[in-house]
């Protein structure tokens, strides 16, 4: 192997929102650092010396798998969220709120996936105003 070229590259990986790639270093631990490195030839142009720092010292992107639609988000009919709430006769008014309060932990559209929201909605949509009617027949 060659002297090492004394042209150096630190490249600043960063977020639209400022955050900034630091590496800790394998032989100082606790210590960080941002990209770094040489170039390898002295004809090598600096933008290459920081592409191949990067691809070098930082690991490769992990491909995002499809998501999966939970099988409970599937189920639209009144029928089915009825018996997914297991609404009873005597649930009073604590019990109904922690029914809703349970629903939503699982099919809020905000927990789950962008793409299953739509879904989500719907049966939050339905099982509220279940809720609220088995909430009015308590009043009555």
């Amino acid at each position: 192997m060659g002297a090492k070229i004394p042209e150096s590259v630190l490249v600043v990986v960063h977020t639209d929102d400022l955050q900034v790639l630091l590496l800790e270093r394998a032989d100082h631990p606790g210590y960080w650092q941002s990209v770094t490195g040489s170039r390898g030839r002295l004809d090598e142009p600096f933008a290459q010396t920081c592409r191949l720092e990067v691809l070098e010292d930082t690991p490769p992107p992990v491909p995002e798998e499809e998501p999966v639609m939970p099988d409970h988000l599937l189920r639209l009919l009144p029928e089915e969220i009825a018996e997914d709430l297991a609404l009873s006769p005597s649930d009073g008014v604590a019990r109904l709120n922690e029914k809703r309060r349970l629903f939503a932990k699982f099919n809020h559209p905000d927990g789950v996936h962008e793409d299953f929201r739509d879904n989500a909605t719907i049966r939050m949509t339905i099982a509220n105003l279940m809720i609220d009617e088995a909430l009015r027949r308590l009043d009555a």
